[in-house]
């Protein structure tokens, strides 16, 4: 997949679910983040992660330290979700319930 591809498919990703996007980024108990991903395991993916850290620099460059950290913790969460499933060589959807737990 060319650059471009990978960056019309992030647009049309983020266009899709920027609302889910957003609440999954504001959650802070690892239960209602469990919850939430198992309600919607589509965003079990790099993309999700991609959209979280573009977030903690945008909130970061608007001084806005506490919001920053919130975010980060989820794009922390997500990356390692990602990386679970890497290792284990599975769709990452298949992680949540156990990462989650854990």
């Amino acid at each position: 997949m060319s650059e471009e591809e990978r960056e019309e498919k992030m647009k049309k990703f983020v266009q899709e679910n920027q609302k889910d996007l957003k609440a999954f980024g504001w959650l802070n108990k690892m239960d209602d983040s469990k919850a939430f991903m198992l309600e919607k395991p589509h965003l079990a993916c790099e993309e999700t992660a991609k959209y979280l850290v573009i977030q903690c620099l945008n909130l970061e460059m608007e001084e806005k330290h506490g919001a920053m950290e919130q975010v980060a913790h989820q794009w922390i969460c997500t990356k390692y979700l990602l990386e679970l499933a890497e290792q284990l060589d599975v769709d990452p959807r298949s992680c949540i319930s156990s990462f989650f737990t854990k």
